[in-house]
Order: structure tokens, then C-alpha cells, then sequence
């Protein structure tokens, strides 16, 4: 069991050297960034279809779940949605006149690129095509 432990650790490192060992050096004119080398959208996409949409689904809600679509949040100030994905929620929520009695789980497990990501994503989709935000937004609040 160990041997197979340790084999699969030297696989995923010589995986990730390999990654690495492709990558183009930063050059002067265009420093490599984290939101330049992934597409912060697509990953907010795929981790909210992983994760989020078992409660929120396409954005409508449920009797038990808030909607996103329609949400004030999403349109103004990011802050406020970072905030829930890494503190969670817990309490009543009101969107669109519908009170909701319910508990978000905190994301704080989440890299700043990740939540990134999920708030670019929502706030494009569910609110009205919010700007995106950086992960170094992310990180001020974390």
C-alpha cells in the first residue's frame, strides 16, 4: 500500500514537472498572472456546476435555496458575495420577495483564483454582466 502511496505521489510530481518545464518564462512585456495563465470564467463555471448548482441550480433556487438570478448582491459591490463564499451564510434571505431560511457552508477551502472565479462567473451570468473580479481581490478579504 505504501509503495503504491509513493508511486502515485512520483507520478503526479513528474506530471507537474512536466507541466512546468512546458511553460513559457514570463516575458517583460506580458508578466504571467495568475488570471492571465487560466481562465478565471471557465474555472468559476466549472466549480459552480460541481458545486454550487446542487443548491442554487441555473440560478432560479428553490423553496429551500435563494435564487441568484435577480440577487442586488451580485450587481453591486463584490465584496459582499467574496464574503459568503468564505464565511458562508446562515439565516433568512430575501431575493425577489421570497424569504428563505437556510445555511450556506463557508468555501474558505477554495484558492483565491477559485473564488474568483465563482464571483466572475455569477456576477456575468446572475447579475446583469457584473465586471469580474481578481484574485487579488479575493485575497484582501480573505
Amino acid at each position: 500500500m505504501v509503495e503504491r502511496i509513493i508511486g502515485v505521489r512520483i507520478l503526479q510530481v513528474a506530471a507537474l514537472l512536466a507541466m512546468l518545464s512546458a511553460c513559457k518564462p514570463p516575458s517583460a512585456e506580458a508578466p504571467l498572472t495568475v488570471a492571465s495563465s487560466i481562465d478565471l470564467m471557465a474555472v468559476g463555471e466549472e466549480i459552480y456546476n460541481s458545486s454550487c448548482a446542487q443548491c442554487h441550480y441555473a440560478g432560479e433556487g428553490s423553496e429551500t435555496m435563494p435564487a441568484l438570478v435577480g440577487d442586488a448582491k451580485l450587481k453591486g459591490d463584490p465584496a459582499k458575495v467574496i464574503r459568503v463564499i468564505l464565511n458562508g451564510q446562515q439565516g433568512v434571505s430575501e431575493i425577489n420577495g421570497r424569504k428563505i431560511h437556510g445555511v450556506m457552508p463557508p468555501y474558505d477551502f477554495l484558492t483565491d483564483p477559485e473564488v474568483a472565479g465563482i464571483v466572475s462567473y455569477i456576477r456575468s451570468r446572475f447579475g446583469d454582466g457584473a465586471a469580474p473580479v481578481t484574485p487579488e481581490d479575493v485575497a484582501k478579504l480573505r
